[in-house]
């Protein structure tokens, strides 16, 4: 069984995300707009708030099924110079249930924040 290297390093660094994060973490980011139901071949939108802060560096987004992150988003923040707002498009998702998660890091190895979004995404049926 062959294992895709960039999907499993994806997938470890998203469970790192998760794990690293403190329960006590404030709330510095949020995810404030996403269709919680979606069709597999549309454009997926996500807006998310990160409260400026001149010690946050990523913002890394992953839409995690069943533990493995199907899609991961990394974006480099400046600070408490980034935007406030943000969107995040993907082309599409296969179907499924997936977490869209939301996690801010600073320079040190732990996330100081994590938002979480269910989102459902179902498959089109063949035309008629």
């Amino acid at each position: 069984m062959w294992i895709d290297a960039g999907r499993l390093a994806r997938a470890l660094t998203c469970l790192l995300l998760l794990a690293s994060a403190p329960a006590h973490a404030p709330a510095r980011v949020a995810i404030i707009r996403a269709n919680a139901i979606n069709w597999e071949d549309e454009q997926i939108a996500i807006m998310i708030r990160v409260e400026p802060d001149a010690r946050n560096r990523w913002l890394i987004v992953a839409a995690m099924e069943g533990g493995v992150a199907v899609r991961v988003s990394l974006e480099q923040l400046d600070g408490e110079d980034a935007a406030i707002t943000r969107w995040l498009r993907w082309s599409s998702l296969p179907a499924g249930e997936f977490l869209i998660v939301a996690a801010l890091k600073e320079s040190g190895p732990h996330d100081v924040a994590r938002a979480v979004w269910p989102m459902k995404i179902l498959a089109r049926g063949p035309e008629p």
